[in-house]
């Protein structure tokens, strides 16, 4: 699937949850801290080109959320964060001792919020995942990389 195709097939996913009944909602997101060769136009319209988003690298996140009453909601998602070494570091061919090494994080949880008053919620969650190669990271960032155009990480590289 080439770039172009890959970001309509995206974005129209996003425009349809939108019409979604209010008892039920579905939600898509993505992120990544490259945007490749759309990084000038987000820049321009989110932000400052030169700012720093810390070590987070980029994330998929799909949930799902039911109104079980009118003050009260469960909620599924399942998602992968995937994290970087900060700055210049995640463009040296090795690992930088004493910075986060490449990771990911792909979990799903499942949640209950309930509004007790107007100003008091009540929230209980749990998530569980893997962490490491299982997780996945290493191919959806390479992935996703070719997709848009952003540039190869040498520590990367080496597969997919």
């Amino acid at each position: 699937m080439n770039k172009y195709s890959y970001c309509a097939t995206m974005i129209a996913a996003i425009l349809s949850t939108t019409t979604m009944a209010n008892a039920s909602s579905l939600a898509i997101s993505v992120a990544n801290d490259d945007a490749g060769i759309f990084q000038p136009s987000l820049n321009a319209l989110y932000g400052h080109p030169a700012a720093d988003r810390g070590d987070y690298t980029a994330g998929l996140f799909l949930g799902y959320s039911h109104d079980l009453t009118d003050a009260s909601q469960l909620s599924f998602h399942i998602a992968q964060d995937i994290y970087s070494p900060s700055g210049a570091n995640k463009r040296k061919p090795e690992a930088v001792k004493g910075d986060r090494a490449f990771s990911a994080f792909l979990h799903t949880g499942l949640e209950w919020n309930s509004l007790a008053t107007n100003w008091l919620r009540y929230r209980l969650g749990t998530d569980i995942g893997v962490i490491g190669p299982d997780a996945g990271g290493q191919e959806v960032q390479n992935r996703a990389h070719r997709i848009i155009g952003a540039e190869k990480i040498p520590c990367l590289a080496g597969s997919n």
